[in-house]
């Protein structure tokens, strides 16, 4: 471990002392040639040296608190979002709104869900389809919830979905920073007043620890919200998407920390952020099928995956001061853990640990300037 820190410090020492964030270029180059490593010598030291048996933490127990509440979950019918919904369904007995961009695919994995549903819950599809790049899909899909369930609030609202390539929305948004963070964003504002005593669940990523070094101020925030093509005769690089896809993970975790001082008291909302850890699910599907392959044999399944997202949503005594959860083991007790941490190593099911922020004195400024960046140029404020 005295190793480990010793290259975590070097690492870190080469980015800027400002902005606590690792490079692209760590991370490509030094992080995941260091992953695999890294995740049979800790695999060696818990199973081996320390004897344990029973890493996994178990899922909490279906209780008369927890039970048959309404939940929606965006980009459900597949991947984590299928996983997390299935269980909601099945062990939970919820009813889950299956929020997703296909109609065909989300009555697929409805059907799916419901017959294997044997506790009084059920996934449900709404006339209405939701296609986080259109705010005005949006919009759409929360007046059907609130039409669909005028009487009721929502308990539990995941924001799940997420893609890893770029492209131009509708109104020159980019296609990968709408469908991950800004839909979200707009959804989220339409069903506030529906969500009044309930929980809100953003995903991240580990990745949210390789956001890009520049000052996060409005310009920065501009820069992801909207499609920037590449120059005439040159391509989008993979670190291009790896900026847009880090920043919107590190946006999933100021939106879900500015939500909670705005509206935690006055709206009785609990808000988390969750990573799922590095999962085998359709996010890959346009790679090659060798790092298919190798996914698939390395990462985590998505029911493994799932389990903090559904930690989040079914625990209900969460103390006020979790608010991230990942699958993995980590070494250290306190702090943000490094990423290599969080890429590969022994799974654990879910645990609590602190998200890579920007510096204190800075946090304040970042979040309004991601906030209002959001608000002005998607027409959607928050009361």
């Amino acid at each position: 471990y005295d190793a480990i820190h010793a290259i975590r410090t070097f690492t870190m020492s080469t980015i800027r002392a400002k902005q606590p964030y690792y490079s692209q270029n760590a991370f490509a180059t030094f992080l995941l040639g260091m992953a695999m490593p890294y995740s049979v010598l800790s695999h060696v030291w818990i199973y081996a040296i320390l004897q344990r048996r029973n890493v996994v933490r178990a899922l909490p127990a279906s209780t008369a608190e927890n039970r048959a509440k309404l939940a929606i979950v965006t980009g459900s019918n597949t991947g984590l979002g299928y996983e997390t919904a299935r269980t909601l369904v099945v062990d939970y007995g919820w009813e889950v709104v299956l929020a997703c961009r296909s109609k065909d695919k989300a009555i697929r994995a409805m059907d799916a869900i419901n017959a294997e549903a044997t506790s009084g819950g059920k996934a449900v599809v709404l006339d209405t389809i939701l296609d986080l790049a259109d705010f005005d899909s949006a919009e759409a899909f929360a007046n059907c919830v609130k039409k669909q369930y005028s009487g009721r609030n929502i308990d539990v609202l995941i924001n799940n979905a997420g893609i890893n390539s770029s492209g131009r929305a509708a109104g020159n948004f980019d296609l990968m920073f709408c469908a991950n963070f800004l839909g979200h964003f707009v959804l989220t504002q339409q069903l506030l007043e529906k969500m009044r005593g309930g929980r809100i669940i953003n995903l991240s990523s580990v990745m949210h620890h390789f956001t890009s070094s520049e000052d996060k101020n409005a310009e920065f925030w501009r820069k992801m919200i909207f499609y920037q093509p590449p120059e005439k005769g040159e391509i989008q690089t993979t670190y291009d998407l790896t900026d847009m896809y880090s920043a919107s993970k590190l946006a999933a975790i100021l939106f879900s920390n500015e939500l909670s001082r705005r509206y935690g008291k006055s709206h009785g909302i609990k808000t988390m952020t969750v990573n799922p850890g590095s999962c085998a699910t359709d996010i890959w599907r346009s790679f090659g099928p060798m790092v298919q392959r190798i996914v698939k044999v390395l990462y985590l399944t998505s029911k493994q995956g799932s389990a903090p997202s559904v930690a989040a949503a079914v625990k209900t005594d969460w103390p006020s001061s979790v608010t991230y959860l990942q699958p993995l083991w980590l070494p250290n007790k306190k702090g943000p853990a490094w990423p290599l941490f969080e890429i590969l190593g022994p799974y654990v099911g879910y645990r609590a640990v602190e998200p890579r922020l920007p510096p204190a004195e800075d946090t304040a400024a970042i979040t309004k300037a991601l906030w209002d960046e959001c608000e002005k140029h998607s027409g959607y404020k928050f009361a």
